[in-house]
């Protein structure tokens, strides 16, 4: 009877410490918000999403941060896509995005958008809308491109930082070290890129060495 009413409270109690729920990771006494937005993804969850949100569990859990991981409704091809064809879907999408995370985050204050694949496209592009005026605030931008009009200016003073990362042997690769060259034109200042090994996949070291390192530079 001890253990069934342990294992009652564990499972009910209102007063949980820790989240684990479809969409949301992270203990509850978080201080920082973080949303991870996917790569085209089956409406199921392919393999590598469903490694990916453990992968994020697991940081969520090691850096006490809470992370929303929220799921698009829109379907390009049979796959769950995220709309950034131009800056009014980018700023839908955006909407929509923070709509959605809300539940997991609260009222937690936003450190960081992290984007995967098709993800890392309205990532990338959401940086450059430069709407927050607020430099704590890290893009990461993950195994995807996207790069607004050439006219758009970037203002390092209202935009946050922009991080891009790939895998060595990833097909985009090259694409990527590209635009790190090009935003930092307009940008003015450095974009880091990390290159690490294996192809399209979200390497979780150095996720969690760049988090880590953010979330220092807040504290």
């Amino acid at each position: 009877m001890r253990y069934l009413l342990v294992t009652l409270f564990i499972l009910f109690c209102p007063l949980q410490l820790w989240s684990k729920s479809k969409n949301c990771y992270g203990p509850s006494s978080a201080k920082h918000g973080i949303i991870y937005l996917h790569g085209l993804d089956e409406p199921k969850m392919e393999a590598l999403e469903r490694n990916h949100r453990k992968l994020l569990g697991e940081l969520a859990q090691q850096l006490k941060i809470r992370i929303a991981t929220p799921r698009s409704s829109r379907l390009c091809s049979g796959k769950l896509c995220w709309n950034h064809s131009n800056q009014r879907a980018v700023e839908d999408s955006l909407a929509y995005v923070l709509e959605q995370s809300k539940t997991c985050l609260k009222d937690r204050t936003l450190r960081s958008l992290i984007g995967f694949s098709n993800g890392a496209y309205l990532v990338n592009k959401a940086f450059q809308l430069c709407r927050r005026s607020d430099q704590r605030l890290l893009f990461i931008g993950i195994g995807g491109l996207g790069e607004l009009g050439k006219g758009t200016k970037i203002d390092p003073k209202f935009c946050g930082h922009l991080q891009l990362m790939s895998g060595q042997g990833d097909l985009s690769r090259r694409k990527i070290e590209q635009l790190a060259q090009n935003l930092e034109k307009r940008y003015g200042e450095k974009v880091q890129i990390e290159i690490y090994p294996g192809a399209h996949y979200i390497h979780k070291a150095s996720l969690s060495r760049k988090l880590e390192a953010w979330l220092k530079q807040l504290n």
